[in-house]
């Protein structure tokens, strides 16, 4: 694995098939999204097998007042992968292929904004994969707050236009 962090440090431990990124930022505004983002990649192409999952977790302490957001994104080399972008009163599930974005969905929903675990779930089902997005309560035995299913074929999906967007999450 290779790894990095903005402006704070980050670890990476790899055990029993998981790899945990442990990000630190004592102190460090987020005046941007680098300012504080911890990543690790592999050193090798990667795919996910039908009949299995590929599941990112990251703990959300505290969505502060100067955060606009928090993101979980699963990426290929080459800038391609998928996102979950966490709002105070939004959530937003998209893919990233080519250095362009795309929202596949939005939703206005408003959780707690502290104490929660963002999860992101890709799952092969032939020639589709199945997106899952979740918001769990770490303070309620991991109660879910949120969750969103899309489905993201080899065509071209439908996806939300910046209008839609700015409509759902203000």
């Amino acid at each position: 694995w290779v790894g990095g962090a903005g402006s704070g440090t980050r670890t990476l431990i790899e055990a029993n098939g998981q790899l945990t990124i442990r990000g630190n930022w004592p102190g460090i505004p987020t005046v941007n999204i680098l300012d504080t983002l911890a990543w690790a990649s592999p050193e090798r192409p990667w795919a996910v097998q039908q009949g299995q999952s590929l599941e990112g977790r990251v703990d959300l302490v505290s969505l502060s007042d100067a955060s606009a957001s928090a993101v979980l994104a699963i990426f290929q080399s080459g800038g391609n992968g998928y996102w979950l972008l966490k709002r105070r009163d939004s959530i937003s599930v998209g893919k990233a292929r080519n250095a362009s974005n795309a929202f596949l969905a939005a939703d206005q929903v408003t959780t707690k904004n502290t104490n929660e675990v963002l999860v992101l779930a890709l799952t092969p089902s032939g020639q589709n994969l199945i997106l899952t997005a979740r918001v769990l309560d770490r303070d309620n035995g991991g109660a879910v707050l949120y969750e969103r299913s899309i489905v993201d074929t080899p065509a071209f999906d439908p996806t939300l236009n910046s209008a839609q967007v700015a409509a759902i999450t203000g």
